[in-house]
């Protein structure tokens, strides 16, 4: 525990066993079951498969706990400690779980929000870390998390909100036209070639979804990216063996989402997601590059979404990339902040000159 930084209290786990020691676990999920502001990059199962592959190959460090205001809030700080070697210094940074694979860096309190006074929280968790960290970057968390000071991301980060349309084809009627009749046509295109058919498996048909994903999907994804002039973000040490954990458990357990676009059984396009309360968090989409000229990614997107609706889900979450098939639903922007500093002390500072000598030069 340590001292009391402005009328807040700080208790960390510095040990991935002690995160998953009961009661802690139990705790946390506890604290995402009953919060209305969770979502699924707070999913302690989530956080659990990336610290099992990437995080451990990359061997991060967890700072997870809670702090807790004299007032009676607390927030859970799903936090981690990375490593990185520069010229001179081994950099520690402090981030959230998941690093850049998670789209939110939210903290999770146990009350609404817009009761809790971050412009004080975030400056005593700075220095609630200092001796742990020499800097921290949450790049995307949402404005009312984030206080009133913080820096907008610069980018957007889209989610369609289903629940506001009575069907799919008022959902539809709602884009342009051009965005109508594209949609239309390589779906009447496809239809061409053979029987079009949408296959989402539920808990039970995890198995089947992971071997799809292991021949297919992720050869596919590969192979699209290989014909790109830019380097995927999503692939590192650990990677293949977290989306295997994402779709196993996260299938079995109601925190993913699979979709396969088939032609006469055969598939060309591939979606793996997360999800949460009707919520879906649009991920990895792919597809078979012979398949492009009928825009098979556009047509499965539409799929998902119409079967999402029919379903009564609520959102899609497209998350940041201004990607014009995303833009082409007229989304709604989620407005999303980064929280960042250098610790105080000598070796924060210097560390900040440094940075910002770098940037100026």
């Amino acid at each position: 525990m340590t001292p009391a930084t402005d009328g807040w209290q700080f208790e960390w786990r510095r040990d991935w066993a002690d995160v998953w020691r009961e009661p802690f676990e139990r705790t946390w999920c506890d604290a995402f079951a009953s919060n209305d502001d969770a979502h699924v990059y707070h999913h302690p199962a989530l956080v659990r498969a990336w610290a099992d592959t990437c995080g451990r190959e990359a061997g991060i460090e967890p700072l997870i706990g809670f702090a807790r205001a004299d007032t009676g809030q607390q927030v859970l700080l799903p936090w981690v400690i990375s490593r990185s070697r520069g010229t001179v210094v081994v950099r520690r940074t402090l981030e959230p779980v998941g690093q850049d694979l998670f789209g939110y860096h939210d903290p999770l309190p146990n009350r609404p929000a817009s009761t809790i006074d971050w412009s004080t929280f975030w400056p005593s968790a700075r220095i609630a870390v200092s001796n742990v960290c020499d800097q921290a970057l949450f790049r995307f968390v949402h404005a009312e998390f984030a206080g009133h000071d913080a820096e907008w991301t610069g980018e957007g980060s889209p989610v369609l909100q289903l629940d506001r349309f009575a069907s799919f084809g008022a959902l539809l009627a709602s884009c342009s036209a051009k965005h109508r009749g594209d949609i239309g046509r390589q779906r009447r295109r496809l239809a061409e070639r053979g029987v079009v058919s949408l296959w989402i498996p539920g808990p039970t048909g995890a198995d089947e979804a992971l071997r799809d994903w292991e021949s297919h999907a992720k050869e596919a994804y590969r192979d699209v990216w290989a014909r790109r002039a830019a380097r995927s973000t999503l692939w590192r040490d650990g990677f293949d063996d977290f989306a295997a954990r994402v779709i196993a458990d996260g299938l079995r357990g109601g925190w993913a989402h699979y979709a396969a676009l088939r032609v006469d059984g055969e598939p060309i396009a591939w979606h793996l997601g997360l999800a949460d309360r009707g919520r879906l968090y649009w991920w990895i989409p792919t597809h078979r590059t012979e398949w492009e000229p009928y825009s098979p990614g556009k047509v499965l997107l539409a799929s998902v979404i119409e079967e999402l609706h029919q379903a009564k889900w609520r959102e899609v979450h497209f998350m940041t990339g201004a990607h014009a098939y995303k833009l082409a639903w007229r989304p709604a922007s989620a407005d999303l902040r980064v929280i960042r500093w250098h610790a105080p002390g000598p070796r924060g500072t210097i560390l900040s000159w440094y940075d910002a000598a770098r940037r100026s030069a």
